[in-house]
């Protein structure tokens, strides 16, 4: 987690929390966890929580639309099972993904991507 050891995380911590967006939320087959980690990683980055702050909260709420946009455009969806190709309600899909090696062959190298711009 190349994220967590810039930003002064826990890179342990940020596994945990960025294992439930594995699968499309959560192995459901929904938004796109990568998707998700990199408006995540946005709005760490980027936004503020001090009522004198809005501007920077609209700006990476913006910034955010962008990058959702891009990565619709980019990948055909933001939908995880459409993006992968894997039905998330077989009851075969978890040997699928792990077979298919998706976290490393696809998820990461779309996040190398998304990350990179």
């Amino acid at each position: 987690m190349a994220f967590a050891q810039v930003e002064g995380y826990l890179s342990n911590e940020v596994q945990k929390v960025c294992r439930m967006l594995f699968g499309g939320l959560c192995d459901l087959g929904s938004n796109c966890g990568t998707l998700l980690g990199g408006l995540t990683i946005m709005g760490v980055r980027e936004s503020h929580v001090a009522p004198s702050e809005k501007s920077g909260r609209e700006n990476a709420q913006s910034m955010g639309v962008e990058l959702i946009l891009w990565f619709e455009e980019e990948f055909g969806s933001t939908n995880c099972e459409e993006i992968i190709n894997i039905n998330f309600q077989e009851p075969d899909r978890k040997d699928r993904y792990a077979s298919e090696n998706v976290l490393d062959q696809v998820c990461s190298l779309w996040y190398a991507k998304l990350v990179t711009g």
